[in-house]
């Protein structure tokens, strides 16, 4: 993943996020909490979780970043982008 990571470009944001979810078509959404999140230029985000680490587009996922500064959290939502047949 580090070589990877090499090759894309700089990251936009990273930090720890209070929940991850996950949304891809035909499935029902699923989260992770507590995670540490690297969201890139190109749309690549990087989520890292004790239990596992995912790395998808930004489209497929909400996140909600954990703000100590502020009792709001700020939220990156992408419009759903599942289609219908």
């Amino acid at each position: 993943m580090d070589l990877f990571r090499r090759f894309r470009n700089p990251g936009l944001r990273s930090g720890r996020a209070s929940r991850v979810v996950f949304y891809y078509p035909g499935e029902e959404p699923t989260f992770l909490e507590d995670a540490h999140v690297i969201l890139y230029k190109s749309g690549i985000v990087d989520v890292y979780h004790r239990e596992q680490q995912v790395s998808t587009h930004v489209q497929n996922v909400e996140i909600v970043w954990h703000s100590h500064r502020d009792a709001k959290s700020l939220r990156l939502i992408k419009n759903d982008v599942t289609q219908t047949h």
